[in-house]
C-alpha cells in the first residue's frame, strides 16, 4: 500500500482484496474477479478491518455466501445489491451500521438474522428480495426505515419487537405473502403506504389509539381483521 504526497493512505490491493487504509483501520471496497464464498479477513497485514464501502460487492452476481468477521463495524449503502446468488451471509454483532438497500434485490437470500448491535433498519436494506421468508430483528431495533422490506413477495411472518417506534413508508410494500402482522404498542409512526399490496394480510394487532391515527394507512387492507391491543 501506497501514501501519497501528504502521507495519507491511498486505495490499494492486497491478494485480490481492493481496499483504503486511514488511520490505521482498512475499508474493503472491493474485489477483483468473481468470488463464490468469500470470508473476509479480520485484519489485513496488521490493520484491522472496519469497514465495507458503498458499493464494495454490488452486482457480484457468483457470490454465494460471505462471512464479514467481527472487526467490522459498518457496512455501506448498497454493498451487496444485486448479488442475486447470495444465499448465506453472517452478520456479527461488532456491526453497528448497514446502509440503505445494503441487499437489495440479493434474490437468493431466503432468512437473515440481524445482530442486536443494530438499533434502525436504513431505507431499503432489503427491498426486492423476493425470496426472503424470514428475518430476525432483535428487540434493539428502534426504527424500521422506508422500503426496507419493499416488493420481499415471499415474506410469510415477521416480528416486530416491543423496541421499534417507528415504521417507515412502503415498508413492507408488496410483502403479499405476509398473512397476520403484530404492532406493538411502542409504535407510535407508520408511514403512508407501508401495507400497500399486501393482499394476504387479513390479521393485524394494533393499539386502537394507533390505528385511529393512521386510518389512511389501514383501510388499504381489505376484508382484514383488527385486533386491538
Amino acid at each position: 500500500m501506497n501514501k501519497n504526497s501528504e502521507g495519507i493512505w491511498i486505495s490499494d490491493m492486497y491478494r485480490d482484496w481492493i481496499l483504503s487504509l486511514s488511520e490505521g483501520e482498512v475499508t474493503i471496497t472491493g474485489y477483483l474477479g468473481n468470488p463464490i464464498s468469500m470470508e473476509i479477513p479480520s485484519k489485513i497485514r496488521e490493520y484491522p478491518v472496519t469497514n465495507i464501502e458503498n458499493g464494495a460487492f454490488a452486482d457480484c452476481i457468483s457470490l454465494t455466501s460471505i462471512a464479514i468477521p467481527n472487526s467490522v463495524a459498518s457496512v455501506g449503502s448498497k454493498a451487496f445489491f444485486n448479488c442475486n446468488n447470495l444465499t448465506s451471509i453472517t452478520i456479527p454483532s461488532s456491526v453497528t451500521a448497514i446502509g440503505g438497500w445494503a441487499f437489495e434485490d440479493c434474490r437468493g437470500l431466503t432468512s437473515i438474522e440481524l445482530p442486536s448491535s443494530i438499533t434502525s433498519i436504513s431505507n431499503g436494506t432489503f427491498a426486492d428480495c423476493k425470496n426472503l421468508t424470514y428475518i430476525f430483528i432483535s428487540d434493539s431495533v428502534v426504527t424500521i426505515g422506508d422500503w426496507v422490506f419493499y416488493n420481499c413477495s415471499s415474506l410469510i411472518t415477521i416480528e416486530i419487537p416491543n423496541s421499534v417506534t417507528s415504521i417507515g413508508e412502503d415498508a413492507f410494500f408488496k410483502c403479499a405473502k405476509l398473512t397476520s402482522i403484530t404492532i406493538p404498542n411502542s409504535v407510535t409512526n407508520i408511514g403512508e403506504d407501508a401495507f400497500y399490496g399486501c393482499k394476504n394480510l387479513k390479521k393485524v394487532t394494533v393499539s386502537e389509539k394507533l390505528f385511529q391515527e393512521n386510518q389512511e394507512v389501514f383501510k388499504q387492507l381489505k376484508d382484514c381483521d383488527f385486533i386491538f391491543s
